[in-house]
């Protein structure tokens, strides 16, 4: 086994929230069954995804980060005595970094830096982000106005005219651009063109 970490690994945000991992679950901690309190809910989740990703975390630091302070203490100091189902998770997650030669590290990351995961575990619409006006005018003003934005939705699209990954709106022209040709070309010929001459291209 080699000594120390030969590569550094993150566990992303999108991983580390509870609430994606539980729905209500009771969970079986020290022969009790719980409803999941919010701290074992994030602290199963970071074990399930480490528990899933074992094999390719072998031998690397990861680095974790929550917006779950406790989950946050109790990863870096290996346990605590402030909750009953906390310390035989965090035993649970200690077994698989000595069995796999991983070191771990928890950083705090406040929940509005994770505003995807947190709105999916909230059930709230997710935040779609799109160029300013002031950006798209420069840019149509450069290259000419589009007929059409092709990864849009109602909210984001900055044309009239859009396509959707959304099949629920009916506003769209179409749903999923990959899915269509265009310009004669499939999705996939177009993305290979454009790669190809921009690996290619000077400047």
């Amino acid at each position: 086994m080699p000594y120390g970490p030969t590569k550094f690994c993150m566990l992303s945000p999108p991983t580390s929230d509870g609430a994606l991992f539980w729905t209500n679950r009771p969970c079986q901690v020290h022969g009790h069954l719980t409803s999941g309190l919010g701290n074992e809910k994030e602290m199963f989740a970071v074990l399930s995804v480490m528990r899933q990703n074992v094999k390719k975390l072998r031998d690397s630091h990861v680095l974790l980060q929550t917006n779950n302070k406790t989950v946050m203490a109790y990863s870096r100091k290996e346990g605590g005595t402030h909750s009953i189902g906390l310390p035989s998770l965090t035993f649970q997650l200690l077994k698989i970094i000595d069995k796999w030669n991983i070191t771990l590290s928890a950083q705090y990351l406040p929940g509005r830096y994770n505003a995807i995961v947190d709105r999916l575990s909230r059930r709230l619409p997710v935040p779609e982000w799109h160029l300013k006006p002031q950006a798209t005018s420069e840019v149509f003003r450069q290259w000419g106005k589009p007929d059409i934005d092709l990864f849009a939705s109602e909210r984001s699209a900055i044309l009239p005219n859009y396509v959707t990954i959304d099949s629920r709106d009916s506003s769209a022209m179409f749903i999923d651009a990959f899915q269509e040709e265009l310009d004669g070309y499939s999705p996939h010929q177009t993305l290979f063109r454009v790669c190809s001459h921009t690996s290619t291209s000077q400047g």
